[in-house]
């Protein structure tokens, strides 16, 4: 029985020691010796409020309140703290004089990277000691942290509700990201196992799941890692990463079966999902405390699947050497699949779709100004039409340049002003893109029976784009195309024509504000349709038994003019037109609506005025020498026009005849001769026809 008290009695006092011995054993005294070496070691200020023995529930010590303050250059707060750092030992190795260590936990810790102004991350500063002395000897070789973990056998690392945010200070509006909840376990972290890792978090601002699951190693002194095997959660996105860490080389190989726009966190200018398939990429990194991280990047090969609707891209590329290559091809692509606004009326599909282009790598440029597009290739089909696209992209300039050897005109994806579908031949377009504009270098094409040209540039980003442009036409029809933009009015004859316009906006209201313009053309031996200007002058001077063409229709061998653009109205400077009965000029303004208001002057031919004059010997007034004038107003719409005498020109005319008669009676007065009466005669019959 004195046994078994003598026993109760030692244990009594064992657990009563256990339970004093935390508040017994000050851990606190040893402060002062290891936070100076923590923070030379850290190059920071450090705080530690306690350092506590524990016993329950396991074997180890506590430290709470432990603090990382920041660089002073950046920040006055902490750049790390949490709430206590835990460290359990197993017992019985203990007694025998060795220290395993069984787990550490970091509970709610908080780290906070900054990026200044600068772009300097505060971290770039941690654990940067200031330089030896001079004459220092160098340090010897330091011992790799993995040997603390061999010497301690930790068997597992945790951070439970921990939080990390970044803040970016670069920009205007300073943007903050962080990883909250974060929950981190690290098993087997022992010299020659593999360790296994488990993270959770949430992103922020995003409110993303992130999950981190794999293993690495075996663990070695040099932090040699010769597997890795790691899968990466981020939202719905699925991603595996696996290689070997030797040296200063990393290799990974990087797989994602499905990566899908709706799933990344941020807003992207798509106005259709897109996803990308079977995205794998060899990536090599060379680690060198010379060079910037980008500079030791390479990727060996990249290749993904861009699906979009129907639409397959596929991607293949490199960044080694200083410099990106990407190629992309499809067997086709269809308009409806892009995932951006076009502004097409119709599909059109993009066939045998091939891109090659190159960037230097790291550039300070922009991406548009440093990339270079070797080959861009395409055949575009529209309906029943194919265009043949080649082009090349450098210095942030793309030229395109387009061939088609026959097109329809019904077949375009634009609405054009025409009655019916149109044939090009021979079509020919080259056009160049930097920045906001679009410059037509040239455009030529077979059509309506001959050749016309262009060229022009737009300049967009606003919601009225300014342009300018010029228009050659060389032996055009002009029966077919008066037909295919009008059945009211039918013109025929070969024209050749030059128009030079700029303006801002492409609706009919803008075009009608904005475009201004100047041009000429020139048209032989046509007729005018529905309009016989020479029944129109014999009915206006009433002259009765003229023998007229009844065709309603007037030939001529020469039609020209002149005419400038604003406001909406075309203001015809001058129009000549040549036939065998009349000759006649005209100027004035036609809408875009069609109004016209036009003064016209008929000059008919000798044939035609002894007609008139027979009929109407009043009419001699208006003639001028052996011809008759008839000066005219037409009014209407181009569809319908109406016709008139001009009274004021007429009266003018009237005027200048009477006035050169009566000189030459009177010429001989105001030389001091007799009046003669004969002469005076003679000058009204020619005034009046008899």
């Amino acid at each position: 029985m004195k046994i078994v008290m003598t026993l109760v009695g030692v244990l009594l006092l064992l657990v009563i020691a256990a339970v004093l011995l935390p508040f017994l054993i000050d851990l606190n005294q040893y402060q002062d010796r290891y936070r100076p070496m923590i923070e030379d070691a850290l190059n920071r200020k450090v705080e530690l409020k306690d350092i506590r023995l524990t016993i329950i529930p396991r074997l180890g010590a506590r430290v709470a309140g432990f603090t990382v303050m920041d660089d002073p250059a950046f920040s006055r707060s902490p750049f790390a703290s949490l709430v206590s750092l835990d460290v359990g030992v197993r017992l019985l190795p203990l007694l025998r004089g060795r220290v395993e260590v069984e787990d550490i936990v970091l509970k709610e810790p908080v780290i906070t990277v900054i990026k200044n102004k600068q772009g300097v991350l505060n971290v770039a500063s941690l654990g940067k000691a200031a330089p030896p002395p001079p004459g220092t000897p160098p340090p010897g070789p330091p011992e790799g942290p993995l040997r603390v973990l061999a010497m301690l056998a930790v068997d597992q690392v945790s951070i439970k509700d921990g939080r990390m945010t970044y803040r970016d200070d670069t920009k205007a509006s300073a943007t903050v990201y962080a990883l909250e909840d974060l929950d981190v376990v690290v098993r087997s972290l022992a010299l020659g196992e593999m360790a296994r890792l488990h993270l959770a978090a949430t992103v922020q601002p995003y409110r993303l799941p992130l999950t981190i699951e794999g293993a690495a190693g075996p663990l070695s002194e040099t932090l040699d890692l010769n597997t890795i095997d790691m899968r990466v959660g981020f939202g719905k996105i699925e991603s595996r990463i696996t290689g070997r860490a030797v040296g200063n080389d990393i290799a990974l190989a990087i797989t994602a079966p499905s990566i899908k726009t709706g799933d990344v966190p941020v807003s992207l200018p798509l106005t259709k999902p897109v996803e990308i398939k079977d995205l794998k990429a060899d990536v090599k990194i060379h680690r060198a405390m010379d060079q910037q991280p980008a500079d030791g990047l390479a990727v060996k090969s990249i290749t993904f699947a861009v699906v979009s609707g129907g639409s397959v891209i596929d991607v293949s590329g490199a960044l080694m050497g200083g410099k990106g290559t990407m190629t992309a091809t499809a067997p086709l692509v269809r308009s409806e699949d892009v995932p951006i606004t076009l502004p097409l009326s119709k599909p059109i599909e993009m066939r045998e779709v091939r891109v090659e282009a190159e960037t230097p790598y790291p550039s300070d440029q922009p991406l548009m100004n440093a990339i270079t597009v070797k080959i861009l290739r395409s055949a575009v089909g529209m309906g029943s039409s194919t265009i043949q696209v080649n082009g090349s992209m450098a210095g942030g300039e793309a030229t395109v340049t387009a061939t088609a050897p026959v097109l329809q005109t019904a077949d375009l994806p634009v609405t054009l002003p025409l009655r019916k579908s149109v044939e090009a031949k021979d079509v020919k377009l080259v056009g160049s893109f930097k920045d906001r504009q679009v410059g037509l270098e040239t455009m030529s094409l077979t059509i309506f029976g001959g050749r016309v040209s262009s060229h022009g540039q737009v300049t967009f980003g606003t919601e009225a784009p300014p342009f300018n442009g010029t228009l050659s036409m060389q032996g055009i029809q002009l029966g077919p195309l008066v037909d295919a933009l009008s059945d009211k009015v039918t013109v025929s004859g070969t024209a050749t024509s030059e128009l030079l316009v700029k303006g801002r906006g492409f609706s009919q209201p803008q075009l009608t504000s904005a475009l201004t313009g100047a041009g000429a053309f020139a048209v032989k031996d046509g007729k005018i349709e529905g309009i016989n200007l020479l029944q129109e002058a014999v009915g206006l001077l009433q002259a009765a038994g003229v023998k007229v063409d009844p065709a309603k229709a007037t030939v001529f061998s020469s039609l020209t003019g002149a005419f400038t653009i604003r406001s909406g109205i075309i203001a015809v400077e001058r129009l000549a037109l040549d036939s065998r009965d009349v000759q006649g000029t005209a100027n004035g303004t036609i809408g875009f609506d069609h109004v016209v208001s036009l003064r016209a002057t008929l000059n008919l031919s000798e044939a035609i005025t002894k007609q008139i004059t027979r009929s109407a010997p009043a009419a001699t007034l208006a003639m001028t020498g052996d011809r008759l004038t008839v000066p005219m107003i037409v009014t209407g719409t181009i569809e319908s026009p109406s016709y008139a005498i001009d009274t004021k020109a007429v009266a003018g005319k009237i005027q200048e005849r009477v006035k050169e008669e009566v000189n030459e009676v009177m010429s001989d007065v105001l030389k001091g001769e007799p009046l003669d009466v004969e002469k005076g005669k003679k000058a009204l019959k020619r005034l009046f026809g008899r």
